[in-house]
């Protein structure tokens, strides 16, 4: 029977900051990653969380796998954060009961295979490489984030200086994107019916490029940039989805977190290299808002003749 795996990241605040209910999410979700610092959590907050989880154990448990949300220091030259060693350094025992001590535990608890460290990059990479698919979903992932993040970029832009709306307006707008991709991306996973579509990609990039040509019109009110943004994200949660679940089944077991790590520090790559196009766009080449999207829907035609041009054959996932 078809399941789903209800995963979220946990143990994110720092200090006296929290962030999120650590304590009623282990209730809803059945895997867990905990932050193992520089992005966020500390110490005290990771080890709170594992203690949460142990306590869960014994009583209405949901969760069954818990991982570490890796985000080590890779700049070079950059000292790693000693986040990791500080917990296991203070908290040895508590952890080893999580994943080794009492039955009860063990029988419900499973240790998923952790990424490595910095030095494990370069392999992450190249082990990508000699994967085809696998390489045409991390990067088509990673141009997701990039015009994600170019989009909130100009929404704000637009909204001020086009539309002439609020903040509160603005939030809206912002918010169609993010609903039309839950949206389409609940679509997408019910009509693939437990299968990996890569049919999806393509048509999620050619509605994604068709919907950006449509907000960038002149002229436009609040309510139709809303819908074209709506749509655009909808056509995003097709893309996304087929992607995503290759990257998270295609690597071999043992080389799950270490390939997921790595697509995701190409993401964050993706959204960086969106602040320096969009600061290219707007203050070199002097656009306006209506203009960058034109330009972020050529660029996605061209991700299009490249999910196209580049499509596995279907069978190349199984």
């Amino acid at each position: 029977m078809p399941s789903v795996d209800l995963n979220s990241d946990l143990g994110e605040g720092f200090g006296t900051y929290r962030c999120g209910d650590d304590d009623a999410m282990l209730a809803i979700v059945t895997s867990a990653n905990v932050a193992c610092g520089l992005h966020a959590g500390d110490p005290e907050v990771m080890a709170r969380t594992f203690a949460i989880a142990r306590e869960r154990v014994g009583q209405r448990l949901v969760a069954r796998q818990v991982g570490a949300h890796e985000a080590r220091q890779i700049v070079e030259g950059a000292a790693d954060l000693p986040a990791l060693d500080q917990l296991f350094d203070r908290h040895e025992p508590l952890l080893e009961s999580l994943l080794v001590a009492e039955p009860l535990e063990r029988d419900r608890w499973e240790q998923v295979p952790a990424g490595e460290g910095r030095r494990e990059h370069p392999e992450r990479r190249r082990i990508i490489a000699r994967d085809r698919v696998l390489a045409w979903a991390v990067v088509g992932n990673t141009y997701l984030w990039f015009l994600a993040a170019l989009l909130q970029f100009v929404i704000v832009i637009y909204g001020h200086d086009v539309l002439r709306v609020d903040e509160a307006q603005i939030s809206y707008l912002q918010a169609a994107v993010g609903i039309g991709i839950g949206v389409g991306s609940l679509t997408a996973g019910y009509l693939s019916r437990g299968k990996i579509e890569y049919r999806f990609v393509p048509l999620g990039a050619i509605g994604m490029t068709l919907f950006g040509f449509l907000v960038s019109r002149h002229g436009l009110g609040i309510w139709p940039v809303r819908s074209d943004l709506a749509m655009l994200g909808f056509f995003g949660g097709f893309y996304a989805v087929p992607l995503n679940a290759l990257i998270q089944h295609r690597p071999a077991r043992e080389q799950k977190g270490g390939v997921i790590a790595a697509a995701n520090l190409l993401s964050f790559v993706g959204v960086f290299l969106a602040a320096g196009m969009y600061f290219l766009f707007a203050s070199v080449a002097h656009l306006q808002p209506d203009q960058i999207f034109m330009a972020g829907a050529i660029m996605t035609l061209g991700a299009t003749l490249y999910t196209v041009l580049l499509l596995p054959d279907s069978k190349a996932g199984t």
